[in-house]
């Protein structure tokens, strides 16, 4: 094919994104109107209302990825070094130190785009209210002033006093 076909074309392959469509806003829809307790779920502990339709959204669809992600960056990184593996194997507290480690080198989300609450300057460049401001997480989290031999795969940066200045394979923030 050249181009998509418009989505306004009534085609088989249009018809079937717009019912899946209309069926992840309606099962999406009725999560958020689930009751406290009335299903055995995450969201169920939350109060109602306390996701917008498009957080929901967001969390439903790229949880799935950046999980993925996670594991299959994890499972490399396993899979080149016997020792971890053994080390990992029994512990769960070795296994999240793995995972952390492989998605600081392997960040689901490479980049994050916030906007300015409020008229700032940092160092020496100004931001006015408004602005959009482009954080690359992957070259963060690879500063080896915040990670010694940022490039190499190190499990042990990740010790039990909490994460290190520069993690944010997530980001913070409102989004």
């Amino acid at each position: 094919r050249l181009m998509p076909t418009p989505r306004s074309l009534p085609t088989a392959e249009n018809r079937r994104l717009r019912e899946a469509h209309q069926t992840t806003v309606r099962l999406l829809g009725e999560v958020m109107n689930t009751q406290k307790g009335d299903r055995l779920s995450v969201l169920s502990l939350l109060p109602k209302g306390a996701f917008s339709f498009d957080q929901l959204t967001t969390l439903m669809w790229a949880g799935h990825e950046t999980t993925a992600c996670g594991i299959v960056s994890s499972l490399n990184h396993l899979s080149q070094d016997q020792i971890l593996q053994d080390r990992t194997a029994d512990s769960r507290k070795n296994a999240t130190r793995v995972f952390k480690e492989a998605i600081r080198l392997h960040p689901p989300a490479y980049m994050l785009v916030r906007q300015v609450a409020n008229a700032t300057q940092v160092n020496k460049v100004r931001f006015a209210k408004g602005d959009h401001v482009v954080i690359s997480l992957y070259n963060m989290q690879r500063r080896a002033d915040l990670f010694p031999d940022p490039d190499r795969f190190d499990a042990s940066r990740f010790d039990d006093k909490g994460n290190p200045l520069g993690y944010l394979p997530f980001g913070l923030g409102a989004k």
